[in-house]
């Protein structure tokens, strides 16, 4: 089957999105791939609903343009934390890691976000962004990692799972 091409099911992609909405917990695995599809739909989805908002509320004032804004930045922050955290714990799942290496980016990360939003000291707001990104590339380089074959602490192979891949 080498030369083949694998398609994307778009009706697959829709449902593993919804079911990660419905899913509560962080146990199981994902796979690489299907981790990125579920990250590109959601943010796909919350562009769409982000740039609606202010296409709509461009014709008000500022203070009120400001406050959509803000809702809208609360949405991104909230929703990403509801579906991308879970998802990302399943794929370090997948490569044998616990999620006990999560925390550090998540500090690092709001601390970058405060760091910027607060305006704190220029020099230190860079110092924290600067250690964002890289830890940032760091976790994009554990989450594209290959995962572990077969079952391992955390459950059996994603692929072996019946219909768990969003490709045909």
């Amino acid at each position: 089957m080498e030369g083949e091409e694998s398609k994307i099911d778009y009706a697959k992609v829709w449902n593993a999105y919804l079911t990660a909405w419905k899913t509560r917990g962080v146990e199981g695995r994902i796979t690489a791939h299907d981790l990125c599809m579920l990250v590109a739909v959601h943010f796909v989805l919350l562009a769409v609903v982000c740039v609606t908002s202010l296409v709509l509320a461009s014709d008000m004032k500022a203070k009120n343009f400001q406050i959509v804004v803000n809702l809208c930045a609360w949405a991104v922050l909230g929703t990403s934390a509801r579906i991308i955290v879970p998802a990302i714990v399943r794929r370090l799942h997948d490569t044998g890691r616990s999620a006990s290496c999560l925390p550090p980016f998540l500090v690092v990360l709001v601390l970058a976000i405060l760091a910027f939003g607060l305006r704190i000291n220029l020099m230190i707001s860079i110092l924290i962004g600067l250690i964002a990104v890289c830890l940032l590339f760091r976790l994009v380089y554990i989450l594209a990692q290959k995962g572990q074959e077969g079952y391992n602490q955390y459950g059996p192979e994603p692929c072996a799972s019946a219909g768990n891949s969003v490709t045909k």
